[in-house]
């Protein structure tokens, strides 16, 4: 049984995997809009260029890893929980382990083909490709990826409905955009303060920094692991054959 574990969780990782790259309004949102949204912005203004690519791109990896994060990660997991999908297959611990590690892990693969995808549209404008350069951004926005994992789960804790959280994340995403962006400009210290808090914040600076985090990578992974615990204990399993 321990030996099956593993094939099992790389089973079902390869299906949701495929499950999202064949979904193209994701793909749409997820890198062309971004990547279009760069370009208007950035594309031949000297100022984007005398920042980097890295200072230049780093709200939109940020927002991609948001976007993964929430939409993907929590959204898809709230939307098998209302279809009856927990109900029917998950009834054992672990089973749980089986389903919330791929599905986990299929994100994971997910975001780093989303952000290397997105590193090949856009770099061009900046000079050629530098596969060191690509390695240390993926890592970067991996830790950001993490980092926005937890609150995203936390909020797929909280038993909301499809079309609720849906609403929720979008107005989230929203705030948090708006805020962090309307931070950059403020001069108040108490408002700066909260900024800095701001997760949009902290992922902007870690694609900036030229250093992978180490630091922030473990700090993210644990807090994920805590919670992907905490959610194995307290998610609700409702067998379908418990109502007859």
């Amino acid at each position: 049984m321990t030996a099956s574990l593993p094939r099992r969780v790389l089973s079902l990782t390869w299906i949701f995997t495929l499950e999202q790259i064949r979904e193209p309004l994701s793909l749409i949102w997820t890198i062309i809009s971004p990547a279009a949204l760069f370009y208007l912005l950035s594309h031949n203004r000297e100022t984007a260029v005398t920042l980097g690519y890295s200072h230049a791109t780093s709200w939109f990896y940020a927002y991609i890893a948001s976007s993964v994060a929430f939409f993907g990660f929590c959204f898809y997991l709230i939307g098998r929980r209302e279809s009856g999908f927990v109900r029917s297959f998950m009834h054992t611990r672990s089973a749980k382990v089986v389903f919330l590690t791929s599905h986990f892990l299929s994100y994971s693969l997910v975001s780093l083909l989303y952000a290397c995808t997105f590193y090949l549209i856009t770099k061009p404008s900046f000079g050629p490709y530098d596969p060191r350069e690509a390695i240390a951004l993926t890592l970067r926005f991996y830790v950001c990826f993490l980092g926005f994992c937890t609150p995203a789960l936390l909020l797929a804790n909280a038993r909301l409905k499809f079309q609720t959280a849906n609403t929720l994340i979008s107005v989230l995403l929203f705030c948090g955009i708006m805020t962090a962006l309307m931070g950059t400009q403020a001069v108040s210290p108490s408002f700066q303060w909260l900024t800095a808090l701001n997760p949009f914040v902290i992922a902007k600076q870690v694609m900036e920094n030229a250093q992978i985090p180490l630091m922030a990578l473990a700090g993210s992974a644990a807090l994920l692991s805590g919670t992907v615990l905490l959610t194995i204990k307290t998610l609700r399993i409702n067998p379908v054959w418990s109502r007859y």
